[in-house]
């Protein structure tokens, strides 16, 4: 057996070059960035990591407030990782780059090794992977309170200006 055959510990195994992967995460939208604009700017920063976004999914839209899932089916095109979790780091630190927080949270899955996957992303996975229920009112407050308070402010001011 050769080094590069060897794996470690479990049931976890490393992410060579040529392998897909899934990653799935709750990301955060920004006063100055929409849905589309993140994950454009993710996918581009990813690839200094050595991983290309292939395909993506995700559940926001044009006026997104708050929470939004993600899932991005990445090529391993650099020298591959240990872990697939390690990928899934390299993307949470590129979208750390692009919005300035770290995601809400976020998994990475081996597909498969070596560039054996075929297909797209698996179509009984949800965007973002969960498959949790929408979240409650107190929650969603919480997420969009931002939004709120621009939006009272509108309804206060905008009347007198105009």
């Amino acid at each position: 057996m050769m080094l590069g055959e060897l794996y470690g510990l479990g049931d976890d195994v490393g992410a060579p070059t040529g392998s897909v992967l899934l990653y799935q995460g709750v990301w955060q939208v920004t006063p100055t960035l929409n849905v589309n604009t993140i994950i454009s700017r993710v996918s581009q920063a990813v690839r200094m990591y050595g991983l290309q976004v292939t395909n993506s999914q995700n559940d926001g839209g044009a006026f997104t407030l708050g929470n939004f899932n993600v899932t991005l089916l990445l090529q391993v095109i650099g020298g591959g990782y240990a872990l697939p979790s390690d990928a899934g780091a390299m993307v949470d630190h590129a979208y750390y780059t692009v919005v300035g927080s770290m995601p809400v949270s976020s998994s990475a899955f081996l597909q498969s090794a070596g560039g054996t996957y075929g297909g797209g992303i698996p179509p009984n996975v949800p965007p973002g992977g969960s498959g949790s229920p929408p979240p409650d009112l107190t929650t969603w407050l919480t997420s969009n309170a931002w939004w709120l308070a621009l939006l009272g402010a509108a309804v206060v001011v905008l009347p007198k200006i105009l």
